[in-house]
Parts: structure tokens; sequence; C-alpha cells
């Protein structure tokens, strides 16, 4: 009797036991993770503002746009209608740049496309605005180049090439091809 009554006891525990681990493998299987596709942006926001600001606290450059979409896998964000402005020191607004898009790299590059146009904000200055197709900027660095057609207005001049490049921190900027210049002489 004692014999019987310990093997069902055991018989028991065994069922209890075996059904426990089959009710667990059933209903606790873990979560499985969707995907993300990553040809679709991970984040996308609108009408943003963001201030980025270097190593030491300065503020580098601010950026508004109608839309931002973030690609994780590229490391890009992309820029509907935005407006970029570089700072001197962190404290005065030096360039404004506007396009109809914009792509920022991981490293810091800005690829403008579609109306774009560079404003000078110091007085400082005889270059008053850049106005192209396409630009490349640095922004760690501020140069800059292009390789479409490009019109550079000035204090008195106007002139057009085929192709730029430059530094906005030294104010610098190199025209190439069927380069074509007319002064106003005061």
């Amino acid at each position: 009797m004692r014999f019987l009554r310990k093997l069902f006891i055991l018989i028991l525990i065994a069922v209890c036991l075996g059904g426990s681990i089959y009710l667990a493998r059933k209903y606790l299987q873990p979560e499985q993770q969707i995907k993300h596709d990553t040809s679709t942006p991970l984040i996308i926001s609108q009408n943003i503002t963001t201030k980025l600001y270097n190593s030491s606290g300065v503020l580098t450059y601010k950026i508004k746009a109608k839309e931002l979409e973030y690609y994780e896998v590229q490391d890009e964000s992309h820029f509907k209608s935005p407006v970029f402005l570089t700072f001197k020191e962190g404290k005065t607004a030096t360039w404004q740049l506007k396009s109809n898009k914009a792509v920022l790299t991981k490293n810091q590059i800005l690829v403008l496309s579609g109306d774009v146009l560079v404003s000078s904000l110091t007085e400082d200055i005889d270059l008053k605005t850049i106005y192209t197709d396409y630009l490349v900027v640095d922004l760690i660095t501020q140069d800059f180049s292009g390789d479409r057609p490009v019109l550079i207005h000035g204090i008195n001049f106007d002139t057009e090439a085929q192709s730029i490049h430059g530094n906005f921190k030294r104010q610098a900027a190199t025209l190439e091809n069927k380069v074509k210049t007319t002064y106003e002489i005061k």
C-alpha cells in the first residue's frame, strides 16, 4: 500500500511537471521581434528645429525643416525644405543655407539639392548669395563644393560659372568653367 501510494505521488508529480513544461513551451514563448524595413525611415518628424553643439558645448549649427526622416542603417537624416544656420564661435549666425531637400550623413556631410540658396548673414563680406541646384558642405570644416551651374551675387558684382568650391569660414570661393562676371561701377 505504501509502495502504491509513493508510486501514485511520483506519477502525479511527473504529470504535473510534464504539464507545466508543455504549457510553458506553448504559452510562454519569447516575443518575436518585428524586423524594421531598412528602406523606410525609422523616425519621421515634422516642423523640426534642432541645434547642434560641438564637443566643447559651442553651438555650431541650427536646422529647421518641414520634415525630417532618419534612416538608421545608413545613419542619415533626410530633410524637406531645410534651413541651416552656421555659427561663428557659437554666437553669431554667419551663413544661411536653404534648399528643397538635404541629406545629412553620419560624417556631418550635408548634401543640398533643389534651389540651393546660400546667404551671408554678416556685413563684412562682399559675397552675399550663392545660388545653385546642388551643393555639398562639410559641416565640420565648412568646405563646400558643387558641380552644377552656379550664380553668385555680391556687392556690385554678379558671377556665373559651372562649378564652385570653397570654405565658409575663410569666406573664400573658387569658380570654375565658363566663368562670367559683371561689375557695377559706382
